[in-house]
């Protein structure tokens, strides 16, 4: 396993966890986990993507990342800031996860 998969896969882990605990908060369950999990998806998804399109994320329209791989875990990176944002929904973190497999498939 090279350094950008496992990245990759550690988001992934921190993802579905957030979308769990989300799930759970949305269901009625204990809001705690979810600020705590989304902390864990910021971080990871931030660090992957930054490794893997090796772009500082003070973006402008003209600096997205050029692959497909880049590409991906910058929607990942959209996705996870929805998803924990105020407002944000369990959905918005699960789409984050599918494409965090497409990511680590790529």
């Amino acid at each position: 396993m090279d350094h950008f998969e496992a990245l990759l896969q550690r988001a992934a882990r921190a993802v579905n966890a957030a979308a769990v605990a989300c799930q759970a908060w949305e269901d009625g369950g204990d809001p705690d986990p979810v600020s705590d999990t989304a902390w864990e998806a910021d971080g990871a998804t931030l660090e992957a993507l930054e490794a893997v399109a090796g772009i500082d994320l003070t973006l402008s329209l003209d600096s997205y990342p050029e692959t497909r791989l880049g590409r991906l875990v910058m929607a990942v990176r959209l996705l996870v800031l929805a998803g924990t944002d105020e407002g944000g929904q369990s959905t918005d973190l699960e789409m984050a996860a599918r494409l965090l497999a497409l990511a680590i498939e790529a």
